[in-house]
């Protein structure tokens, strides 16, 4: 029996074979015929034509590829937590090329449960569509979607050689050269030198799980955020002293980036992924560059500095506005505020450098950073809004910076100064909407209040009333906390 293979369409190459059982290896196994021929070309595995993921464009809407799930997550609701949204996945083939796949929600059924973690799988009649302009998981400039016609056949035993993860390693150096840049996340390596205990924050009225890491490539440092599963399935404890033997060190998949008190910090959501030690030549050339130098782990805090516990003091606007700036520096105060007014004498947003966030100032065509070691030359509007926070007949003045003014907000600073006809002193209607709603707020006195003639508070997070941090903080002073101006309360 005689079986001619057609290898390459555009070349019209083929291969024959003597007989059914020259497909096959000795243990019985049929093998993947060799691939020649042009870009584009047909691959063969046991019969069964395939593309590689470089090939798969939008031209077509057939193509067949083998591929291992790299990656899953799950897409929720951010107003209904309960409600699954879309499934995402990161698609790796046998050459280490990646594609992000979708599952939208009336396909979730079909799917869900048949598409694990790790497994191979020949994956046909998928939708290929160009890939999204922010925060593409992978390279690839299109992503498929998986829907109704799709058919998903797993790979059964799994090749010995296929890769496990895929990825585009990037410098921290890189990172901050394109902080501008939120088309892809990024994928990093690095030695863990710090790690923390695993906390609960309040996000969005939610109780979400956090872990925070220190790495360094040798030449620069960045703070990690774990959040959710990726900070409850690190071991911290095994890390540290793992350090004592060797230096550990992460692989990070997946990973947003910005500048945060002027150093590199990442976050590490639901769609990333973290590997400790494995075999992989980035984390082998750090390893090597590390050379004989022992990075033990220590703990440490939010910000990355070595641990030592900042306790958060229960507190109120009274106390606050009484206090004296060189008494509350160095101290975290946790307070109950209505947002009486708008200090409107002052600029609601400044230039900002796009690379360490200090103040940029305009020159000719492009920007110049006040920050003399920073030298970069974009810079986009940033908040700083200044309000009058009261609580009974008491007022203190309070700043929200950067990203928590955003979050308060819900827009970019760059969105309102866009859509402002007016002067920079002007007050968009989101910003006036803020006035008379309640937070609970964790507030750390601002370094300007020494040189000014009364106390200012920066406001550091922000719980909005309905939140469980909220309701839990107000029943806790109606139950009486025996607060009295000038005193202050740990939170347990």
């Amino acid at each position: 029996m005689f079986i001619a293979v057609r290898v390459c369409s555009h070349a019209g190459a083929s291969v024959t074979l003597a007989r059914a059982e020259d497909a096959r290896t000795p243990s019985g196994r049929a093998f993947a015929l060799p691939v020649v021929g042009c870009r584009g070309c047909i691959r063969w595995m046991a019969g069964l034509p395939y593309s590689l993921l470089e090939d798969v464009t939008g031209d077509r809407q057939d193509w067949r590829v083998r591929v291992r799930v790299a990656r899953i997550w799950n897409q929720w609701s951010m107003d209904r937590p309960d409600d699954l949204l879309r499934i995402h996945l990161v698609l790796a083939d046998e050459k280490g090329e990646g594609i992000h796949g979708i599952i939208a929600k009336p396909w979730l059924s079909k799917f869900a449960e048949v598409l694990k973690e790790g497994r191979v799988y020949y994956l046909q009649y998928f939708e290929v569509t160009p890939a999204r302009d922010w925060f593409r998981p992978v390279l690839h400039r299109f992503e498929i979607r998986l829907a109704k016609w799709s058919t998903v056949t797993e790979v059964s035993p799994m090749p010995d050689d296929f890769p496990l993860h895929t990825y585009k390693l990037r410098t921290f150096q890189n990172l901050l050269d394109n902080m501008g840049d939120k088309m892809f996340l990024a994928d990093v390596v690095g030695i863990v030198t710090g790690v923390s205990p695993l906390i609960s924050v309040d996000v969005k009225g939610r109780q979400v799980s956090k872990r925070v890491v220190r790495l360094t490539d040798t030449r620069q440092t960045a703070i990690l955020a774990l959040w959710d599963e990726n900070a409850e399935h690190l071991d911290a404890d095994a890390l540290v002293d793992s350090s004592l033997r060797e230096p550990v060190i992460a692989l990070v998949m997946g990973c947003t980036y910005k500048i945060e008190d002027s150093m590199l910090s990442l976050s590490a959501s639901y769609g990333s992924k973290i590997c400790i030690n494995i075999a992989n030549p980035g984390i082998v050339f750090l390893r090597n560059r590390a050379g004989s130098v022992q990075y033990t782990i220590e703990w440490i805090v939010d910000k990355g500095q070595g641990f030592s516990v900042v306790e958060v003091e229960k507190s109120d606007v009274e106390s606050l506005g009484s206090m004296i700036p060189h008494v509350a520096a160095n101290r975290k105060f946790r307070c109950y505020i209505v947002i009486k007014e708008l200090v409107h004498d002052q600029n609601w947003w400044f230039l900002s450098c796009d690379t360490c966030t200090y103040k940029a100032t305009e020159e000719g065509d492009a920007y110049k950073c006040t920050n003399s070691a920073c030298g970069s030359t974009s810079a986009s509007p940033r908040y700083k809004l200044i309000v009058v926070a009261a609580e009974k007949e008491s007022t203190v003045e309070m700043v929200f910076f950067g990203d928590v003014a955003r979050d308060l907000i819900g827009k970019p600073a760059i969105d309102l100064v866009a859509t402002s006809h007016e002067t920079a002193f002007a007050v968009p209607k989101e910003l006036l909407d803020l006035v008379g709603r309640k937070y609970i707020v964790d507030v750390a006195v601002s370094r300007y209040s020494f040189r000014m003639d009364h106390i200012s508070f920066q406001v550091l997070k922000f719980y909005p009333e309905g939140g469980s941090v909220y309701v839990d903080f107000v029943a806790s002073c109606a139950t009486g906390s025996g607060l009295s101006p000038g005193s202050s309360l740990l939170i347990s």
